[in-house]
């Protein structure tokens, strides 16, 4: 009975010897492969053999080795045109090409993957289409996917929810079977022998604590001798309180006094840590020119508004900055949270110089539609306003344009713009009923806006009080 004790001893420390030199030899390729090494090939194990992808890889990104498909062929079979990750099954141009996908904390997360994509030759394809999704840090995958395509497609989509395994953080996903098109608007990388598509997963800043502001800097670079009157950059650098994780991600707004947006700058720059606070540096480009005057630098985290900076560029290197925290009633805090976020608004509203009396009636609009959103939720009968406006300025023909612009821009809910001379309403063409061509004007205007040219005719003495 000893001896056979002895001997079942002697195999568990056998295989805890060879359990612990195949994880010294993983160490030891880790340190010896590079970035990009492609390593000995396994057998892939969750898919059908007759799927094709029976082989997988070690390859090493960032220090880290993953386990990764094989692709059935030498080349893939599919042309990529474009890829996107959607969160949420939203489906907009600004989520489209960030590469960051926000979510709620407290709601089940989608990700819907659109792509673009043709078929390489004449012949059908053989085998389909594998994605697999992984965590940066996580040598296995989150989930591995085959997609049967249709060969004469041009567009497919599918989702996967989550069963909790998305965790905020940086993954990216592998597409087999695929080859990026020589056209691409947006070539992926290649990593082994599958194309990579990189992206973030995010909180919402509404669900995350905000950031405490210190005090923050504004200088322009060394190289520079002076910044106003040139489109050059400025450099900023901003202190906050305690430890910020990598899950927070932070941009900043530039604007003018006429509230015109001067420049945008994503900071992916890396946090750091120096003793009871964490630095954040980053580098302000405009194309416009920069001039004397008072700007306004306002710091969203993960997509929430948190704070403005106010400050006075002159020909002094170091700039003074008021700190002010903002609310969500905020002028900065609507126009950044609303405007920002819709590409016809951006190049409307938010770029066109001038135009400051606009922009803020334009914000005061997003005050009361979120105001009317609380009555409606609450059961409150929501305010009615007046929609009308005039412009005032010499006729010209681009007033109808003018004019429609504006209608669109401030949501006034009409999709059809009807333009009539004003003097035409001041002279009946029915004794009997005077009034015929205005009430026909204004009947039935639910969808409809009415341009009256020459207005100042219906405030003559031969005006509606004049009509015979």
């Amino acid at each position: 009975m000893t001896k056979k004790k002895d001997t079942t001893i002697d195999e568990k420390l056998n295989d805890l010897d060879e359990q612990i030199k195949a994880f010294l030899d993983d160490i030891e390729d880790w340190k010896t492969n590079s970035d990009t090494t492609a390593c000995e090939e396994t057998g892939i194990s969750g898919l059908d053999d007759n799927f094709g992808y029976v082989r997988e890889s070690r390859y090493v990104d960032k220090g880290v080795t993953y386990f990764i498909p094989v692709n059935p062929k030498p080349e893939g079979e599919y042309k990529l045109e474009e890829l996107v990750v959607f969160a949420n099954e939203e489906d907009t141009y600004h989520e489209r090409r960030k590469n960051k996908l926000y979510f709620k904390s407290d709601t089940k997360k989608v990700l819907r993957i659109t792509m673009w994509i043709r078929k390489v030759t004449g012949n059908d394809p053989s085998n389909g289409v594998l994605f697999s999704l992984y965590r940066e840090g996580c040598r296995v995958p989150v989930f591995k996917r085959l997609e049967q395509i249709d060969p004469d497609g041009f567009e497919y989509s599918f989702t996967y929810e989550d069963t909790g395994k998305l965790l905020p953080g940086r993954y990216f996903l592998l597409i087999g079977n695929m080859e990026n098109d020589l056209e691409a608007k947006s070539p992926l990388e290649i990593m082994g022998t599958q194309l990579c598509y990189r992206f973030r997963i995010l909180t919402e800043g509404t669900y995350l604590p905000k950031p405490k502001v210190r005090r923050v800097s504004v200088s322009r670079p060394d190289v520079q001798e002076t910044v106003c009157g040139t489109s050059g950059k400025l450099d900023i650098k901003v202190a906050l309180k305690g430890y910020i994780e990598d899950t927070y991600d932070f941009c900043a707004y530039c604007y003018n006094t006429d509230h015109q947006l001067i420049g945008k700058v994503e900071t992916d720059a890396k946090l750091i840590s120096k003793g009871s606070n964490t630095w954040l540096k980053f580098s302000l480009e405009s194309a416009y020119i920069w001039v004397a005057g008072d700007y306004s630098l306002v710091f969203v985290y993960n997509e929430e508004p948190a704070y403005v900076f106010s400050f006075h560029l002159s020909s002094q290197a170091f700039v003074q900055c008021e700190v002010r925290e903002l609310q969500p009633d905020s002028f900065h805090y609507l126009m950044v949270k609303y405007c920002e976020k819709k590409v016809v608004w951006q190049g409307r509203i938010c770029k066109l110089p001038g135009m400051r009396n606009i922009r803020e009636r334009f914000v005061s609009l997003i005050e009361e539609t979120v105001f009317d959103e609380l009555c409606r939720r609450k059961g409150v009968e929501i305010t009615k306003r007046n929609k009308h406006f005039v412009m005032i300025g010499a006729e010209s023909s681009i007033q109808p344009k003018v004019a429609t612009c504006l209608s669109s821009m401030f949501s006034l809910g009409n999709i059809q713009m009807d333009e009539v001379d004003a003097t035409s309403l001041i002279t009946s063409k029915n004794s009997l009923n005077p009034y015929e061509e205005v009430n026909t004007l204004m009947s039935n205007r639910l969808d409809s806006t009415i341009f009256l040219k020459q207005f100042s005719a219906l405030l003559s003495p031969n005006g509606f009080t004049g009509v015979t």
